[in-house]
């Protein structure tokens, strides 16, 4: 491990001044050739993420090092690099590699960097299987309306998943049809869920709770959303451990509308969507990287951006936070004047965030507010 280079490397994290000092920045790049694969490793893990970067990687080819920490490292940097079709065909020979096809790691990690290199990855793997036909249907998400559930088993609810003989921890998808009389509602009740929900009501999130698995589901719903007649309701359900599932009373499972309670109770369609036990460890069992790559390459982002472009919801802006730095993981971006956008923000901070929108020239009148705020002991 070479402790004492190591414990230097993060020092030098920790101080921030890898990219204010020349001669800090060549002693990082040169430790991408330490022979210590720890050392090779963090230095991948400090170095800032830019093109004099890129090159450095491709120099000491930390993508075929011989010490897969490393190349695990080299394949989570690249995976936030802009794509690159040099760099997807070199990630797709890393999928034939029996090294990276053995540890479950790698050859996850090699498709997750795939997905932002896809053009290159898929040129190359189409070079070497001309005749594969890739369908490309888009594949409806689960919670639309018109999914076709038909194939799905079927759980009566409320009830624990392990009691109704499935025996597995994991994401499982509950969905069933209701029908009301009229469009005029207001609540959804579920009861408990263990351990954490999504729910969605004719394909809108109308509620989300998280490894909270005694709390009552108990959500508004938006105006306008029901339909008078046939209306869907979806639930994504994630059980880390032990008992799960939409376990409450037939009691706690209804929806509000029009003055009168509708049941939700009964029999529900559902299927599994990750099933976190060993025996599901290897998602491309029977099958290759590149293959099941191939398979769902139409049917993800690959703009390779924050921004994707949907029908319905025009463009798409994804943020994240950064873990313990104030930050989002975009700084700006642009879109057309008079077009329709829709900012999803995700907090994966542990403090809370807030994002706000504001007209040109209102920065200080927004900022002499937010102090205000701040000052108010309430």
């Amino acid at each position: 491990m070479n402790v004492g280079a190591l414990h230097a490397l993060w020092t030098i994290e920790g101080l921030s001044v890898v990219e204010d000092n020349e001669e800090t920045l060549k002693v990082v790049e040169g430790a991408l050739n330490h022979p210590a694969a720890a050392v090779r490793k963090a230095a991948i893990q400090i170095l800032p993420k830019n093109g004099s970067t890129d090159d450095h990687l491709s120099q000491s080819e930390a993508l075929n090092d011989t010490d897969p920490s490393v190349r695990l490292a080299a394949l989570l940097y690249y995976t936030e690099r802009p794509a690159s079709e040099s760099i997807g065909k070199l990630i797709y020979e890393l999928s034939k590699e029996k090294a990276v096809i053995d540890d479950v790691w790698l050859s996850k990690a090699v498709y997750v960097a795939a997905n932002r290199h896809g053009s290159g990855f898929m040129k190359q793997y189409l070079s070497e299987n001309p005749n594969i036909i890739i369908d490309s249907t888009p594949t409806l998400i689960r919670q639309a309306n018109d999914y076709d559930d038909t194939a799905w088993e079927t759980m009566e609810l409320p009830q624990y998943i392990e009691n109704a003989g499935l025996q597995i921890d994991g994401v499982i998808w509950f969905r069933r049809d209701f029908n009301t009389n009229t469009s005029d509602a207001t609540e959804l009740s579920l009861g408990p869920i263990d351990d954490s929900d999504i729910t969605y009501i004719n394909g809108l999130q109308v509620g989300f709770t998280e490894n909270a698995y005694a709390e009552n589901r108990n959500y508004n719903i938006p105006a306008g959303l029901l339909r008078k007649g046939k209306n869907t309701i979806a639930v994504r359900v994630e059980d880390t451990g032990s008992g799960g599932g939409i376990y409450g009373t037939p009691q706690q499972m209804f929806i509000k509308s029009g003055g009168r309670k509708v049941s939700l109770s009964g029999k529900w369609k559902y299927e599994v969507e990750i099933d976190f036990s060993e025996r599901a460890s290897n998602p491309f069992e029977g099958t290759t990287i590149a293959a099941l790559f191939a398979e769902h390459y139409d049917k993800v982002d690959n703009n390779n951006g924050s921004t994707i472009t949907t029908a319905d919801q025009g463009t798409v802006i994804r943020m994240k936070t950064i873990q313990n730095e104030m930050k989002y993981d975009l700084k700006e971006f642009e879109v057309k004047a008079g077009t329709t956008v829709t900012i999803v923000f995700e907090n994966n901070d542990f403090m809370q965030h807030n994002l706000l929108i504001l007209a040109e020239g209102s920065l200080e009148k927004v900022g002499a507010a937010a102090d205000k705020l701040a000052q108010d002991p309430n």
